[in-house]
């Protein structure tokens, strides 16, 4: 019993590390709104299936909730601070597209979250940019 916890303890060590090493690709800043108003920011990987832009989460993850609240968010990426209507989308064409996209942008990495997340709870966010002179 031991040697197995200490097997797992080890597997999943090298998980980790590997995981550190790897570079994750394209990271955002996601702004959210929770009920009190304040800001929330979540960290996420972003991809086009052009001519949309996407985010994938956990339906249970908190952004993906603050989402049903209120769908105008905020996306900080590289030095651009943007401006999006969120619209969570159960379509399974656009999910496959979606993990496609993902796969490909983010290599080893993506597949690896993949081993840990339930793909029954994946849900697509479609992104349209808001104008701001509107």
């Amino acid at each position: 019993m031991r040697r197995a916890l200490l097997s797992i303890g080890i597997g999943l060590s090298l998980i980790v590390a590997g995981a550190l090493l790897i570079d994750e690709g394209e990271v955002i800043k996601l702004v959210t709104l929770d009920a009190a108003g304040a800001d929330c920011e979540t960290s996420l990987w972003i991809v086009e299936v052009p001519p949309t832009t996407y985010l994938r989460g956990s339906r249970e993850a908190g952004w993906v909730r603050r989402i049903g609240s209120s769908a105008e968010v905020r996306i900080h990426r590289g030095e651009e601070e943007i401006t999006y209507r969120a619209t969570p989308t159960d379509q399974p064409s656009e999910l496959e597209a979606v993990n496609r996209a993902m796969a490909e942008k983010y290599g080893t990495t993506d597949r690896m979250v993949n081993w840990f997340l339930d793909s029954s709870q994946t849900i697509a966010i479609r992104l349209s940019q808001i104008d701001p002179n509107s």
